[in-house]
């Protein structure tokens, strides 16, 4: 089929192909089934939203058809990315960008780490992925000419909405700075309680530590944060190996290791707590009660946020540059 045609039949699958192939897109902020965008048609087109949901869950079962039917039609033959699980098994594909390494599937353009991480949340397992050509991925895929036909009118849908959506997809809305004082922040906490002590093994085994591929925030070192059903997680990578080094499990559980502690990893573990739960995370406590180490790191998370713009004083809104 020549590109003439192609942009006849399949107008915006030939954009969002070429736009990527050339660099022209920035990772998602999600998951293409996560994501705000779609959550957002869900209520005002549920139609269109059980639609783009079903072809996500269909390709991300068949993810093969999909590689093999844009590869062979957008001449991409030389860049896919195949996952192989610990048996040897093709557990997913998809296009890679050879200007920026990013991956393309169904469910949006991202990161391999990132599709390496999801696929490892949903398995137990951490996936290899191994760069193929299209004649390697074809032993993986079940289509023909007229199979092909219908996995390009498939994409040409998912297509037609990444590229009406594609802002939302990619660009992290700025949040409104919260109101609110140290003394709020702190639940109007009187001080440290020289006899509050927490050590990291007091409840690591109590927690759930799976932690969420799909929201991590990265920080310097190797360290990253990602909730988990229950808990806030700082966690460290080493090689293949991912370690958690810290947990807040609001309202009253905080620790890092030892040998981790004194980086300022404290304040950034209790921002993104704050974040994630939506307010102070001792705010369920009946009473306040802060170690020393714990209530300075309070306070640094708090002088954090102001920096960041997360915070504003009271009567200070536009000055997100004071610290207490």
């Amino acid at each position: 089929m020549d590109r003439s045609l192609m942009f006849s039949r399949f107008p915006s699958g030939y954009k969002l192909i070429e736009a990527f192939s050339t660099g022209g897109f920035a990772p998602f902020l999600n998951i293409l089934e996560d994501s705000d965008a779609l959550y957002e048609i869900r209520e005002d087109n549920p139609e269109l939203y059980m639609k783009i949901t079903g072809l996500i869950l269909h390709y991300n079962n068949h993810p093969h058809d999909l590689t093999a039917s844009l590869a062979a039609t957008y001449g991409c033959e030389e860049s896919i990315g195949v996952w192989f699980d610990q048996c040897g098994v093709a557990v997913h594909s998809g296009l890679i960008c050879a200007g920026n390494g990013l991956i393309l599937d169904a469910n949006g353009i991202h990161k391999p780490d990132v599709i390496s991480s999801h696929l490892e949340h949903v398995s137990g397992s951490i996936p290899r992925m191994t760069v193929i050509s299209l004649v390697d991925v074809m032993q993986y895929a079940d289509i023909d000419e007229h199979r092909i036909e219908s996995v390009l009118n498939d994409f040409e849908t998912l297509a037609v909405f990444v590229i009406e959506n594609l802002e939302a997809l990619t660009v992290r809305k700025p949040l409104e700075p919260t109101v609110m004082s140290l003394n709020e922040f702190l639940c109007d906490a009187d001080g440290p309680d020289p006899w509050c002590n927490q050590h990291f093994d007091d409840y690591i085994n109590d927690i759930d530590q799976q932690w969420d591929p799909d929201e991590v925030q990265e920080l310097n070192n190797g360290y990253f944060l990602s909730p988990s059903s229950d808990s806030m997680l700082l966690l460290k990578t080493e090689g293949q190996n991912v370690e958690v080094v810290g947990y807040y499990n609001t309202p009253g559980a905080v620790c890092i290791k030892d040998e981790h502690q004194g980086k300022g990893l404290g304040a950034e573990l209790i921002l993104a707590t704050f974040e994630w739960c939506g307010g102070p995370p001792t705010e369920g406590l009946d009473e306040q009660c802060f170690s020393e180490a714990g209530y300075e790191a309070h306070k640094a998370a708090y002088r954090l946020g102001l920096k960041r713009g997360i915070f504003v004083q009271p009567g200070r809104r536009h000055d997100f540059s004071h610290e207490p």
